[in-house]
């Protein structure tokens, strides 16, 4: 079968499956599900060389074509007989060759017949009456330039009608000669939907705020096409699908860093499924005004646990904190007196604690007092204090903090 040289192929992004895995399985494998890109129907006559069709045994076949695996250069037409067929035919592969044809076409698809099913019990078989569909709905696949949203066979033009021809080989039985039968002509090109499928008019679109420890969430987009259906998530980093990510929160992590996250929603219904894909979103590093931000709120104390009787009956505090990268954080609690600098050796150290975070994530550092610490907390009714809170990222520069506050009993 030749086709017009407007359609591409783009089998080298879709999943595949290799011959040995399918051929005569009593079941196509979970695994090479993925890789089923056309349904149809076919037909098989078993008679006499010369006879009439009429005194022929018919096997009505259902058809599954199969992305082959090397992927790009082979597709395999799956057939299956009938329940009622005289003759058991489940799951032989016709194999097939993608390959470059010559404009005005411009790409080739051969499949040759196995000689198990040219021939059964002293009676020719005669394939025919091929009626196969090839899915025109796009799919979440990754390409050398990031993950798009594709089909197997895509048109680049729709100005013309496109021309086709298709060609039959058969062996003659006086002669033993291959003869081949051709047909050509031109179909209509039409541009739309393929029919019953889910169509995208919005794609889906990613909100929050990508930098490690945050979630993003991703929209599935808007769709039409026969309801009910049903949505599924896939998250890719820069090209490739992040493994596990399938729903539609992302928790954003410092490995995330420096690279793109896109999101492919893929909608499916009765007929079959279609996927869009939402815009890219970039990870930055935190910057420093950021970690500043958040290490002036939580350094602080707050809450019962910052009353001096709770801080002497624990020997200290314990703070939380939320990490937005992985980090060394040291914290310190001095008393100034009048005039006195953190700098200068004139400060009481009440408190220290210090916790390093190996991801994003919120964990407790323990102050514990000193001995001078507990002595002047326990002669105070209200005492000003000053925190140093010392944040180094991994891999980057150290944010210093000084945050005063005051303490009660």
């Amino acid at each position: 079968m030749l086709l017009a040289d407007a359609i591409r192929s783009n089998a080298q992004y879709f999943p595949s499956c290799a011959q040995n895995q399918v051929d005569g399985q009593l079941q196509i494998p979970q695994a090479c599900a993925a890789a089923i890109v056309g349904t149809g129907t076919a037909s098989f006559l078993a008679g006499s060389p010369g006879t009439p069709a009429a005194n022929s045994v018919r096997e009505d076949m259902t058809i599954k074509l199969m992305n082959g695996s090397p992927a790009g250069s082979t597709l395999w037409m799956i057939v299956n007989s009938s329940p009622s067929a005289p003759v058991a035919i489940t799951n032989r592969v016709l194999a097939g060759t993608i390959s470059p044809a010559t404009s005005p076409y411009g790409l080739a698809l051969k499949f040759q017949v196995p000689p198990d099913l040219q021939s059964q019990l002293g009676l020719a078989i005669t394939f025919t009456d091929l009626d196969v569909t090839i899915s025109g709905a796009t799919r979440a696949v990754t390409t050398p330039g990031g993950p798009a949203a594709l089909s197997f066979l895509q048109a680049t033009g729709c100005g013309n009608p496109l021309p086709f021809q298709s060609a039959v080989s058969v062996k003659d039985k006086g002669t033993a000669q291959l003869k081949t039968l051709n047909f050509q002509g031109t179909t209509p090109c039409i541009v739309g939907a393929f029919a019953g499928f889910p169509l995208n008019s919005a794609p889906p679109s990613v909100t929050g705020i990508p930098r490690p420890g945050q979630t993003l969430t991703c929209s599935q987009g808007t769709w039409a096409g026969p309801m009910p259906q049903t949505y599924a998530y896939q998250w890719y980093r820069d090209a490739t699908a992040v493994e596990g990510a399938t729903s539609a929160t992302f928790a954003v992590k410092s490995s995330d860093v420096g690279h793109t996250l896109t999101c492919a929603v893929t909608a499916s219904n009765d007929r079959g499924s279609a996927s869009a894909l939402s815009s890219q979103v970039s990870v930055a590093s935190v910057s420093g005004a950021d970690l500043s931000r958040l290490l002036g709120l939580q350094i602080p104390p707050s809450g019962k646990g910052a009353k001096i009787g709770a801080l002497l009956r624990k020997h200290g505090y314990a703070m939380p904190f939320t990490a937005p990268v992985p980090g060394k954080l040291t914290v310190s609690w001095f008393y100034l007196p009048k005039g006195a600098q953190v700098s200068t050796p004139r400060p009481v150290l009440l408190a220290r604690g210090a916790r390093t975070w190996t991801t994003p994530e919120t964990l407790t550092l323990h102050l514990t007092l000193t001995g001078a610490g507990a002595r002047m907390l326990q002669h105070s009714k209200r005492l000003q204090l000053t925190a140093t809170a010392l944040f180094a990222p991994q891999g980057s520069s150290s944010v210093k903090v000084v945050k005063r506050f005051v303490v009660r009993r």
